[in-house]
């Protein structure tokens, strides 16, 4: 039995963006439409209906925000990834408030992308590098598709953390002797290094209640800032 693939309308005024994603998702078999901004997209949305819209921020007439606000009020269906070059934790914070599914910086990985269009909740096998791609990410995706899989990170430095998803929340994480959020960030701030899936197992507490949004907005903010100092030491995100 073949799953039928999403239907996605793509749109981005950047040309370049256009037709790399376009022919990656063409050539994975899904439906793609493409156009170059906001108004555009909601004629096309009008005249038919499509499964997931990814979208720009920074577009002519109409921006990205502005159709996803657009979507919410008329096609609540219609799943939503926000795209940008010029984002940050305030950015990603009002692209999920206002409801998008999934937000990712440019240059885009058009593998973690398809994951998350598929969106299957079967256990399988995944690693990462952190140069390659980024583990707020793909967090953010594991959470979405309800994933439950302890992922386990390390750091080029040889430090290493559990992070706990069940069925698409944070429930614990472990990072030497810290455990919870305090974990969880150190985990989330490490520079290079990899991350995998490991077999679900139960942690042995729960030590993270909060929403992942804003859990995922706190790491961005955290690794942000530590970057931008000079010692890079700030609380939460140590080297």
């Amino acid at each position: 039995m073949t799953t039928r693939k999403e239907s996605i309308l793509l749109v981005d005024d950047d040309p370049e963006v256009v037709w790399a994603l376009g022919r990656y998702f063409t050539r994975a078999g899904f439906p793609v439409t493409t156009c170059g901004d906001g108004e555009e997209a909601i004629a096309l949305l009008e005249a038919g209906d499509f499964d997931t819209v990814i979208t720009d921020i920074q577009m002519p007439r109409l921006n990205g925000l502005a159709l996803v606000d657009w979507l919410r009020a008329n096609r609540a269906g219609t799943r939503v990834v926000v795209i940008t070059a010029f984002g940050g934790p305030s950015i990603r914070h009002l692209s999920i408030k206002k409801g998008a599914i999934l937000y990712l910086e440019k240059p885009v990985d058009p593998d973690l992308l398809a994951e998350a269009l598929l969106s299957s909740k079967e256990e399988t096998a995944f690693s990462g590098n952190i140069d390659k791609i980024d583990i707020l990410d793909y967090l953010q995706l594991m959470m979405l598709i309800g994933r439950q899989v302890v992922l386990e990170v390390s750091s080029k430095d040889g430090g290493q953390g559990l992070i706990f998803i069940d069925k698409g929340k944070v429930r614990h994480a472990k990072c030497e002797d810290l455990e919870g959020e305090e974990a969880l960030f150190k985990c989330l701030c490490f520079e290079g290094g990899s991350f995998v899936n490991l077999p679900w197992t139960e942690p042995d507490k729960i030590t993270i209640n909060k929403p992942g949004d804003f859990l995922l907005m706190e790491a961005a903010r955290k690794r942000d800032e530590a970057r931008a100092g000079p010692k890079r030491m700030l609380e939460g995100c140590p080297e």
